[in-house]
């Protein structure tokens, strides 16, 4: 909790509202996260006469305890994850095929998900899924550049105080800690921690935990204009998904 508040007074809510609660959760057995094809798989909704398709390319990320989280949202961010990123600034600025693009990874106790995510156009959708698989290797073949990584690390740790300026934004910060298990003092250094990833670093995050050949692909489009060249890539098999059962 974070507000106006005393810890007494919250204590005093907490056991009028949930002190007499009994019982136990049912068991469940523990969740294996793992990718669901061995290698990269295009799986092509219809949507016919669409004139531009809805992508989603990713696979398993990590968890939010990883040793490596800070060199992960580094990578990313020059990745996807921020307006000025190679992938952004390749479809949207180069190719103009987008209004946008992002990729992110959504963190867990156990491994989240990697996800990047567009709207494009139709005739330009099978080269944007060739160019994300390529940027991806990319970042684990080369070393990102001085400017770069400047302009990434400075970004992350600019606009983390801003996450603290409302009660909201307190309120997570605190159930981080509390949820994963940090050390009180975990967000003192987080800061410190992001402008200490190196080039190195952000290359061997990416050799990690990018796979740019076991990723799932799901474009929603029209498949009569999608099929033909998505096939062509050759990066990986193209499933025809029937949206019927899904739609009901």
């Amino acid at each position: 909790a974070a507000g106006d508040v005393t810890l007494a007074e919250v204590v005093a809510l907490a056991e009028a509202h949930f002190g007499d609660w009994e019982g136990a959760p049912p068991p469940s057995a523990a969740p294996v996260p793992e990718n669901r094809v061995a290698q990269t798989t295009v799986f092509l909704a219809d949507r016919p006469g669409s004139v531009q398709s809805e992508v989603r390319l990713g696979h398993v990320g990590i968890e939010r305890t990883a040793e490596d989280f800070f060199d992960v949202t580094v990578m990313n961010a020059i990745l996807g994850g921020t307006f000025s990123s190679r992938l952004n600034l390749n479809l949207r600025e180069k190719l103009g095929y987008t209004y946008g693009i992002t990729s992110g990874f959504s963190t867990r106790k156990l491994p989240g998900t990697f996800a990047v995510a567009s709207a494009l156009q139709s005739e330009g959708t099978a080269h944007s899924v060739s160019e994300i698989l390529r940027q991806m290797r990319e970042m684990q073949d080369d070393l990102v550049t001085p400017a770069e990584l400047d302009d990434a690390r400075n970004y992350l740790a600019g606009i983390f105080p801003l996450g603290l300026q409302t009660t909201d934004g307190l309120a997570g910060r605190l159930s981080t800690i509390a949820v994963y298990g940090f050390p009180l003092d975990y967000f003192d250094h987080y800061r410190d921690r992001l402008l200490a990833v190196t080039a190195a670093d952000v290359r061997e995050a990416a050799r990690r935990r990018l796979m740019p050949g076991r990723a799932a692909v799901v474009v929603v489009g029209d498949a009569s204009a999608l099929r033909q060249p998505l096939e062509e890539l050759g990066v990986g098999p193209v499933e025809l998904v029937d949206t019927a059962g899904i739609l009901k």
